[in-house]
């Protein structure tokens, strides 16, 4: 989406309070650019409690320049949730990126960065984690073996 921090901003601004006349839960609120400009959300955030910014990546097109942003943003006090990511180009296809995922688990492992990857689907596509038909797509084998290493004792293994 590219449409200005300041217009995103305004808009969160306008919800956030209806949000909390409910809930004080978390609430993520995406950027530019695709959720990808977190570094303009640093510059100018929110002024609000309980807020996190969305970051969105693919291993096989976005690198360190993207992990930058994302450190600047954190620097500055910013919350971050990886709440699209995929471990394909950005178009959604091509093959696994396994070095670049490696080096995108790593970074949000080593800021306690919480993530949802990209797509629980079965759509003839790099990004989807089932094939047409149901069986597992090369990345979803890749990201089952990476929760499993998340969490090999969990009670439902």
């Amino acid at each position: 989406m590219q449409v200005p921090w300041g217009e995103v901003k305004g808009y969160a601004e306008q919800v956030i309070p209806v949000i909390r006349s409910h809930s004080d839960n978390l609430i993520v609120v995406g950027t530019p650019t695709w959720s990808q400009d977190v570094d303009k959300a640093a510059n100018n955030p929110i002024n609000a409690h309980n807020i996190a910014y969305t970051l969105h990546f693919y291993a096989g097109t976005h690198g360190q320049y993207l992990r930058d942003k994302g450190n600047y943003a954190m620097s500055k006090g910013l919350a971050l949730f990886a709440t699209e990511w995929g471990t394909v180009n950005a178009n959604g296809d091509g093959g696994v990126n396994y070095g670049g995922t490696e080096e995108w688990l790593n970074w949000m492992d080593q800021n306690n960065i919480s993530w949802c990857n990209w797509s629980i689907h079965d759509k003839n596509e790099g990004a989807s984690i089932f094939n047409p038909g149901g069986s597992l797509s090369e990345s979803g084998k890749y990201l089952k073996d990476i929760l499993h290493g998340s969490a090999p004792y969990a009670p439902w293994r």
